[in-house]
């Protein structure tokens, strides 16, 4: 139709997104209503309006039979594998994720097309996608607010699927439109039988028309039915029905909706029902080559029974594929069929897909519907592709490995393989309660030396994951006894021994360490070799050699390369080398060392990528990079307890120093009684100083210094590395409530710190634990300045503050005046409200006033610095992708800076940022 009947005002609501778009400016539009009452075709009109504006346009629909098949009718309707193959080098298989790896493929695409001119995604069926697939519709509902991006899904109302509702939800907080499609009324009904049937029709038409309750699809259906029966006849310009006399009995049309549409399908021959049952196997959208595999006869054959389908409106085309014009047709063709039948043309049809080489995922769609009915034919497929299944869709290939292992008998040469890839599987998706029960009955049945070695390995792992360290030393002593173990296993077990040594403290840690990488070496080795060294590296580490231990990471990372399986390792390492680059003072090679990481984890959906975050948001901390760290925190997802201890004490201590306390008070809230193990890297300290600057803001001085005075243990003392950090805080709070005994210790903990490592840092918090408790402004100037050549900015503010509080106590109140200027000018640039408010009042008691710069909430001077520098690379027409590789970011943390930015300048798109740039520049 040239206009669609009774959607003048959705046609007007879609014609002002497109007119957004082509200003660069992006949303989401969300179609729901009943089947049948026309959201297809209202898609099908933004598509192709959109085609015609010079947009890129890409679709694809989901159907319930495929919602294990995570993102793969998305993927591959959108084409995104094959684009994606084209625009980035390969991974190695078997890294990481592979589901999540492919999101990330998804987002960094678009964000790239985007570049190139506005694109539209549409998506039908939005009820039966899977839970990966809302996932990344909601992420990238988030994008259209800085991308020239239109995404266009439909729904039916009546779904509440959680996923669904998340993402109803992410469509109304990011501006998008919910149109809920109506019934036609009389009036639009009449107009859609002019156009069908040449003429208006007559008042008993109408009339019989009313069952179908406003439904387009329901009145297309009634109306063909009432054509093919010979009910309706045309006379004086009117299409009317013929007497009631003149009905054939037993008339369809009398008979409920799904007969109905039967009739449609029932019309067809036998031949082109037959093919059509093949295809609705496929899903509701397929292409002619697979229905002639599926076939196994020549494709004149299944042309012509594809063009009965078409001509009969059962199939309509939509690009070089076809689909279903409704899913209940594709219901009809299979109601008439038994459940033996359906699963005899199913497994035909994989037999045949199998035959044709088909894409594993379509056989992999085939066949699990009849798994219940399968009887072996489909287990030799399954083992030879169920690498490729697991690097695809990992859900679908354990449900196809649950159902084969029971199949195959032990002594079968198939079982084997099978269940290692299942074990391998399920400890790639964190399923690790099922990887020790597999492993465990492994150990009990075979005598392999590989699988024993393998299966003992991976519970070793699995606990070392889980910080289980005891538990690794029981599992991999067990497996060092075992005699079955050829002489590498035994090696890579000592390796993981001598590692799990250096956080049990186990004295024989060192020379463990060294004989292994010995025996590593003599084998050739790489995950020896390079677990030894990662041991190696931390001992030196704890012992406060930082250059012995970058020299022990580079080692590792030089022998195990890029080995697929030492993924997780590699990860490790390279952020072992960040936070050792960091302590050293080579700032630019840590940050490179560390978007090395982040980049590698994204693309091939490492489970590591959120401590990663979560590593990285520390140092942004530490480097009054606040803005980063929160974007890195705000993208961390399914963390372990002990990272979401670190993950909220940077969150809530940067809410609580910028004074937003209500956010900083609930995420505190969660972590009520849990304690900061003193093993934890030294991130896990910013809870404790959050805790206590909660307790001091609340009249709890005494109890904040209690907090802190935990530092001082000897547990900590040995165990957490840089807590010097804070020392500082518990002398100013132990001073302020004249416990002069925990403040001179607290001092002398910190000179022992750096004396035992004289890194900038732990020098600075020495100098300035002395100068406060000795009164001494000198000695906390010249920590200043160490944290001013370190780039330590919320420290360097911090202990200007104090410096001017000492000076000021010692009657200098002039000089004491220029220091809290510096301080104050510091927290600006950090949006530290709180600090500025606590440094002004301290100092107005001692006599002295500064007045600080305020940094406007709007505008371009509200830009941060980092905001300021992503703003003029969006100015310059650079993608997000291409911004994080610029800053040395992650790709999600650029798209969080792109949003502040827009929301500071009060703009709705990237090219309204290009032309303020540009307006400055003038």
């Amino acid at each position: 139709m040239s206009v669609l009947i009774g959607r003048l005002v959705e046609l007007g609501v879609i014609e002002g997104l497109l007119g957004d778009l082509q200003s660069d400016q992006g949303r989401s539009l969300l179609i729901e209503g009943e089947p049948g009452i026309g959201k297809s075709t209202l898609l099908s009109s933004v598509l192709s309006r959109a085609a015609e504006r010079g947009c890129e346009v890409r679709s694809a629909t989901c159907d319930e039979e495929n919602r294990q098949f995570q993102l793969s009718r998305v993927s591959r309707v959108l084409g995104f594998d094959e684009a994606y193959r084209d625009a980035a080098p390969p991974e190695p298989a078997g890294l990481g994720d592979p589901v999540a790896a492919r999101v990330e493929r998804f987002l960094t695409l678009v964000d790239r097309m985007c570049v190139e001119r506005p694109l539209v995604l549409g998506i039908e069926d939005l009820e039966s996608a899977d839970d990966d697939s809302l996932l990344l519709w909601r992420r990238l509902c988030r994008a259209t607010a800085q991308l020239p991006l239109l995404l266009v899904g439909t729904a039916r109302p009546e779904s509440r699927r959680s996923a669904l509702e998340q993402l109803r939800r992410e469509v109304r907080g990011q501006r998008g439109v919910q149109l809920r499609l109506g019934p036609l009324g009389p009036q639009e009904t009449a107009r859609m039988v002019a156009e069908e049937t040449g003429s208006p029709p007559g008042p008993r038409l109408i009339g019989r028309l009313e069952s179908a309750a406003g439904n387009p699809f329901y009145i297309k259906e009634l109306l063909a039915a009432l054509v093919r029966e010979g009910q309706i006849s045309r006379r004086e310009g009117t299409t009317e029905l013929v007497d009631e006399q003149g009905a054939p009995a037993g008339s369809v049309v009398d008979g409920p909706l799904a007969v109905l549409v039967s009739s449609r399908v029932d019309f067809l021959t036998s031949e082109t029902r037959a093919t059509l049952r093949l295809a609705a196997l496929l899903g509701p959208r397929f292409t002619v080559a697979e229905l002639v595999s599926l076939e196994g006869s020549t494709p004149g054959t299944v042309l012509g029974s594809v063009e009965e389908a078409l001509d009969a409106g059962v199939l309509e085309p939509v690009g070089p594929a076809l689909r279903f014009r409704h899913g209940l047709l594709r219901e009809a063709l299979s109601a008439d069929l038994s459940v033996t039948e359906r699963d005899e043309l199913r497994r035909r049809a994989a037999q045949a897909l199998i035959t044709a080489g088909a894409a594993v995922e379509t056989v992999a769609r085939v066949i699990l519907p009849a798994l219940a009915t399968a009887d072996g034919w489909e287990l030799d497929w399954l083992t030879r592709n169920v690498s490729r299944l697991a690097d695809r869709v990992p859900a679908v290939a354990v449900e196809l490995l649950e159902h084969a292992l029971p199949h195959t008998s032990a002594d079968d040469p198939r079982h084997a393989l099978l269940e290692s890839q299942l074990v391998g599987v399920c400890f790639l998706l964190n399923r690790f309660s099922r990887v020790e029960e597999l492993c465990r009955g492994i150990l009990a049945r075979t005598s392999d030396p590989h699988r024993i070695g393998q299966a003992r390995w991976l519970l070793g792992i699995t606990a070392l994951r889980g910080g289980r360290y005891t538990q690794v030393l029981i599992e991999v002593d067990a497996a060092i006894r075992d005699p079955r173990l050829d002489a590498m296993w035994r090696a890579r077990h000592s390796a993981l021994r001598a590692l799990a040594l250096c956080f049990t403290g186990g004295p024989e840690a060192a020379g463990e360490a060294t004989r292994v990488l010995a025996l590593g070496e003599e084998l050739g080795d790489p995950t020896t070799m390079g677990y030894a060294l990662h041991a190696a590296s931390v001992l030196s580490s704890r012992a406060g050699d930082r250059t012995a231990s970058l020299a022990g990471i580079d080692r590792a990372l030089a022998a195990i390369g890029t080995e697929p399986a030492l993924i997780d390792l590699r990860l490790g390492l390279l952020g072992n080398r960040t936070s050792t680059l960091d302590d050293l003072g080579r700032y630019r090679e840590a940050a490179e060392t560390m978007a090395l990481a982040l980049g590698l984890a994204e693309r091939v959906g490492a489970p590591r990528l959120s401590a990663l975050l979560v590593q990285n948001a520390s140092r942004c901390y530490t480097a009054g990079r606040w803005d980063d760290a929160l974007a890195e925190l705000g993208q961390v997802e399914q963390l372990p307890p002990g990272l979401r201890l670190i993950q909220h004490g940077v969150a809530a201590l940067i809410e609580m120093r910028r004074s937003q306390w209500r956010e900083a008070s609930h995420r505190l809230a969660q972590l009520d009684g849990v304690e900061v193990p003193p093993g934890w890297p030294s991130s896990g300290g910013n809870l404790l100083v959050a805790r206590s600057l909660a307790a001091s803001r609340a009249g709890r001085p005494h109890d904040g210094m209690r907090i802190l005075a935990v530092l001082l243990s000897r547990e900590y003392e040995r165990n957490m590395e840089t807590r010097s950090d804070w020392l500082p805080d518990l002398v100013r709070l132990a001073l302020a409530a004249g416990d002069t005994g925990t403040a001179w210790a607290a001092a002398a903990a910190a000179a022992r710190d750096a004396e035992h490592e004289p890194l900038p840092g732990k020098r600075a918090a020495a100098e300035w634990c002395r100068g406060l408790a000795n009164a001494d402004p000198a000695a906390v100037l010249a920590a200043a300045d160490l944290h001013r050549s370190a780039g330590r900015v919320p420290d360097l503010g911090a202990a200007l503050e104090d410096a001017a509080v000492l000076q000021a106590q010692s009657g200098d109140r002039q000089t004491a005046c220029g220091t809290l200027g510096e301080a104050l000018a510091v927290y600006h640039d950090l949006g530290a409200t709180w600090d500025s408010r606590r440094a002004t009042e301290r100092l107005r008691f001692l006599g002295v006033r500064a007045s600080g710069r305020r940094r406007p909430k709007t505008g371009w001077d509200s830009l941060t610095a980092t905001e300021s520098r992503v703003a003029s690379l969006v100015a310059e027409g650079r993608s997000n992708p291409d911004i994080a590789e610029r800053l040395l970011l992650s790709r999600r943390t650029v798209e969080t800076h792109v949003s502040h930015i827009l929301a500071k300048l009060s703009a709705t798109s990237r090219k309204e940022i290009r032309d303020m740039a540009a307006g400055r520049d003038q």
